[in-house]
């Protein structure tokens, strides 16, 4: 992958979650998710016999993160916009976590996670952004719209 390329994706992702210069500034603990848990989303609350009034709930400006969005922040996007090797191993363990957690209705979530940890052990940045890319252009549109509110971990 070349560097334009790659600047393009990490601001791609960097805007994707949020991160403008118009956003609000937290610390990463602030932005983790509470600990209650997340209400189901709408196709979720739906399929249950509930009502679709809290779809939505997080994520868009003015609202709260979601979790799987500030966890993303606080624990991979913080340390992979800096080329620094220090931070590979919390972001392998991290990803590892994230395959080991991730929804049944994609099936390769857990390979393309898995891929981007294997890339981080490996110090190889470019590989470990493509994976991270991959699984974003795979999943980012579909988990929004049906699982956002989701809390995985």
């Amino acid at each position: 992958m070349n560097d334009a390329r790659a600047v393009s994706l990490l601001v791609g992702l960097s805007v994707s979650l949020g991160v403008v210069a118009s956003c609000e500034k937290a610390s990463p603990a602030a932005s983790l998710p509470s600990s209650a848990p997340a209400a189901p989303p709408a196709s979720v609350i739906s399929s249950t016999g509930g009502t679709a009034a809290s779809a939505a709930s997080c994520g868009n400006p003015g609202q709260p993160r979601c979790p799987l969005q500030a966890w993303m922040q606080a624990t991979l996007q913080a340390y992979l916009v800096r080329d620094d090797v220090s931070n590979l191993p919390r972001i392998a363990a991290a990803l590892e976590k994230l395959a080991n957690f991730g929804p049944v209705e994609y099936p390769n979530w857990t390979s393309q996670a898995r891929r981007g940890a294997e890339a981080a052990r490996r110090h190889d940045f470019p590989a470990l952004k493509e994976a991270c890319a991959a699984c974003h252009d795979a999943y980012r549109p579909a988990f929004r719209a049906q699982m956002r509110e989701r809390r995985l971990f």
